[in-house]
């Protein structure tokens, strides 16, 4: 997970996150380790924003050389997660 998050982070350093110079408004990322399983979580300006969440999405399969067989995605709007209190 070491590489990955070191991957992660020098793409988003490097812009790998812009497509024809218009920001995916990438505004942060968290990595949580945990007993079961590791949380990747990447925060974007516009979560309404369907073609941005996907574009995300693929950037990161991309950046990373993620076989999407192996790989779901989860998307989780920040102010419903704070109601249900969860991460």
């Amino acid at each position: 997970m070491n590489k990955t998050w070191e991957y992660l982070l020098f793409s988003l350093i490097g812009e790998e996150f812009e497509e024809d110079d218009k920001p995916f408004n990438v505004l942060g990322v968290v990595l949580s380790i945990r007993a079961k399983r590791n949380i990747l979580e990447i925060w974007i300006r516009d979560g309404n924003d369907e073609k941005m969440r996907i574009g995300v999405g693929e950037k990161l399969r991309e950046v990373l050389g993620l076989n999407p067989n192996n790989l779901t995605f989860y998307f989780k709007v920040h102010s419903k997660s704070l109601q249900v209190n969860n991460t």
